[in-house]
């Protein structure tokens, strides 16, 4: 769509399930957006809120609009499994393995394991060419090979 003074723009529709706001995204911001964006995705819109006099609610207008990945991999320091020593054997690495590959990102979040065992605990770091994507399919991933206890994102 185009604006009044021909800039490209855009209005996506914001919903947290407590209340809706549609937001604008004018010219370069909704430029490097296209393509990045896509239905029920969780984001995070700077902008402005002003008075829509036309329907009497409240409309925003985007400044900065941030994808979860993205704040994931700013704020993050990296994705954690806990792992007790009984659970490891050759199925259970696979099964991380298959997890993780298609999520490697090198500008991702590394990925820590601790490694639990009665006689003691330890934290062991992979390599940077396993490093992720923190999305919601990998966490779902993960937590689905190590229940939901065993998954976290350490945040700095």
């Amino acid at each position: 769509m185009k604006s009044k003074r021909g800039d490209t723009m855009a209005f996506i529709t914001l919903d947290d399930r407590t209340g809706r706001i549609e937001a604008s995204l004018f010219g370069e911001l909704f430029e490097q957006l296209r393509g990045q964006i896509e239905a029920d995705q969780v984001l995070i819109v700077e902008g402005e809120v002003s008075s829509d006099e036309f329907s009497g609610g409240l409309r925003l207008r985007g400044k900065d609009v941030t994808p979860m990945v993205t704040a994931r991999i700013r704020y993050g320091q990296a994705v954690e499994l806990a792992l007790d020593a009984g659970q490891i054997n050759g199925r259970l690495i696979e099964t991380l393995r298959d997890s993780l590959t298609p999520y490697r990102d090198q500008e991702g979040l590394p990925v820590r394991l601790q490694y639990r065992h009665p006689a003691a605990v330890a934290w062991l770091e992979l390599a940077d060419e396993w490093k992720v994507a923190p999305s919601d399919d990998l966490l779902l991933a993960l937590r689905d090979v190590q229940g939901q206890a065993g998954v976290q994102l350490r945040y700095r």
